[in-house]
């Protein structure tokens, strides 16, 4: 195995009235490496060092036993991205202190697309290009689903998996221990139509763009079938289905932001996350929807259309933008003012729960995220994205995660503690789609002393 250089720039050192000259040159360029190679560092990496690591490339592929096509969700609209599957090219290096694992990630989405809108609601939606463009989400995603009238579900993210064995060789609790080790994720079968494992044991580190990647997380669940397949890790539970209790996909959503409210997440190592709330939501600046969005847009049709057509945009307003950013009093205020505070004069709605609709449909000009997000309570088990702010560029993703070596719950995090072992894993790309996934041939880490 290569050992990689740890200085950056070696300075010539050339012998003078000589004629001779002894210089070691720069650092050799980074190489190819059969497996992933961790270096050991004194501190956390910076740019410099991963610009001159070692990585390891392999393609991931929806085909060859590793992946999965074909698979559509149900009472959903245009949320499964490359149903006909698709290869992935990755690229991968890693790095280690005493107390920490990094790992540097890469791929061409294949789309080129970043999608950041899981399941988002909608208000008579249509199809993917007839959605509201205000905030130019739906960028390069066209579809020709019919979406019917009313509240749906729409839209999908992006997401890797990286997933390592928790049992090294098994411990002899299940007839599938120690397969992972020989074949990778594909030993974990795939439910027909789910992707939630049949058995085997193992730690998924599941980065999504809607859900994770705002926080600075990466999602951490394991998988095991008695437990229900995939389930996220006990504490860090950062995503919560923005829907209804007994509610389905054309429920519309339970929450949405409190403009009084700032949409932030302050995790528990202090750092900082302001959320777009067109797009994300904070659980702790989310407030309960108020009135019913089908009966306002039957107000909507008999008092505001007229001005402000069908998609509320009409006497230069923008109805998403507004509703989205005022509290509900003013909201009812200024569809009730005379005269020049709304051009239109008074609507004289003066029943509760006719202004409660009138909102909720005004609202929904602007739709809300598909999920409320929240912070981890167990922050020193959590994998964390040093990078949130800038892991997309020109259609390339780049992700630098960080996690204990060891962690308090060993029965569902993959743990470190032999670093003369190696330990397999299998990674997995999903572009616009949660069902079907480019999956990778198995691989292992190593840590280089």
């Amino acid at each position: 195995m290569r050992r990689m250089p740890f200085g950056f720039l070696v300075a010539a050192v050339v012998g003078l009235g000589t004629g001779c000259s002894d210089s070691s040159g720069p650092p050799a360029p980074p190489v190819k490496t059969d497996k992933l190679e961790a270096a050991k560092l004194s501190a956390a990496p910076d740019a410099a060092f991963w610009d001159a690591s070692d990585f390891i490339e392999f393609t991931a592929s929806s085909t060859g036993g590793n992946g999965s096509t074909g698979q559509s969700y149900g009472g959903e609209f245009n949320m499964t991205g490359a149903k006909t599957g698709f290869d992935a090219t990755v690229r991968m290096k890693a790095a280690y202190t005493s107390t920490d694992l990094y790992v540097w990630a890469q791929f061409q989405d294949h789309s080129g697309t970043n999608d950041i809108n899981r399941r988002r609601w909608f208000f008579n939606g249509g199809a993917v290009d007839a959605l509201p463009t205000f905030d130019a989400v739906v960028t390069g995603r066209t579809s020709t689903e019919v979406v019917p009238p009313g509240w749906s579900s729409n839209l999908n993210d992006d997401k890797i998996g990286v997933m390592w064995d928790i049992v090294i060789g098994g411990d002899g609790a299940s007839a599938f221990d120690g397969q992972f080790a020989n074949v990778g994720c594909s030993m974990t079968c795939h439910t027909p139509g789910d992707m939630y494992p049949d058995h085997g044991r193992t730690d998924l580190w599941h980065w999504k763009t809607s859900r994770s990647n705002p926080l600075g997380y990466v999602n951490d669940q394991y998988t095991d079938a008695v437990a229900g397949g995939r389930v996220t890790d006990a504490g860090e539970l950062i995503e919560v289905r923005n829907r209804p209790a007994g509610g389905n996909n054309t429920s519309g959503p339970a929450f949405v932001w409190d403009p009084t409210k700032l949409n932030r997440i302050v995790r528990a190592d202090g750092n900082t996350f302001d959320l777009d709330p067109r797009l994300f939501l904070a659980a702790i600046a989310a407030m309960p929807i108020e009135g019913d969005a089908n009966a306002g847009n039957i107000l909507f049709q008999a008092t505001c259309v007229s001005c402000h057509n069908s998609d509320g945009k009409g006497q230069g307003k923008n109805l998403a933008d507004y509703g989205l950013n005022q509290p509900m009093s003013t909201i009812v205020n200024k569809f009730n003012a005379n005269g020049v505070s709304h051009g239109g004069g008074n609507q004289n709605i003066t029943d509760p729960t006719d202004q409660g609709n009138l909102v909720a449909r005004i609202r929904a000009f602007a739709g809300a995220p598909g999920y409320a997000l929240q912070d981890v309570t167990t922050p020193d088990d959590a994998v964390y994205v040093l990078n949130a702010g800038t892991v997309y560029s020109a259609g390339t993703y780049t992700l630098i995660f960080r996690r204990k070596l060891t962690t308090s719950k060993p029965t569902e995090d993959a743990q470190f503690t032999d670093l003369t072992l190696e330990y397999p894993f299998s990674v997995a790309i999903m572009d616009f789609d949660g069902k079907n996934h480019a999956g990778s041939p198995l691989q292992k880490l190593l840590f280089r002393p």
